[in-house]
C-alpha cells in the first residue's frame, strides 16, 4: 500500500517515509494503526455493534486478529475497553 502511495506522489518509498515522518512525527504504519485504534475506540463505545462487526468494519479477516491488534496497541482487550467506557448503554466521561 505504501509503495502505491509513494509512487503516486512521485517519491521513492524511502523519500515518502522520510517526508511522512517529518510531517507527522510517525511512520506511515504507526499513523494508520493509530487511526485504526481511534476508530475502533469510537465503535466500541456503541454497545449496539458487536466486536465481530467492528472487526469486519475495520477490515480484519478474523475477530481474533482485531483483538490481538487492539490489545497490542492499547494494552487492553476490546471487551475490557468497552466495559470500562460503557455503563448500561451510556458512555462514561
Amino acid at each position: 500500500m505504501i509503495g502505491k502511495c509513494s509512487s503516486s506522489v512521485g517519491l521513492s518509498r524511502s523519500q515518502f517515509y522520510a517526508r511522512f515522518r517529518q510531517c507527522t512525527g510517525l511512520s506511515p504504519r504507526t499513523y494508520l494503526d493509530t487511526l485504526c485504534c481511534e476508530r475502533a475506540s469510537q465503535l466500541l463505545s456503541d454497545p449496539g455493534i458487536t466486536i465481530a462487526e467492528i472487526s469486519e468494519l475495520l477490515g480484519f479477516s478474523a475477530q481474533g486478529h482485531f483483538t490481538r491488534f487492539f490489545k497490542s496497541k492499547t494494552g487492553v482487550s476490546p471487551n475490557s475497553f468497552r466495559m470500562g467506557h460503557i455503563e448500561v448503554g451510556r458512555m462514561l466521561i
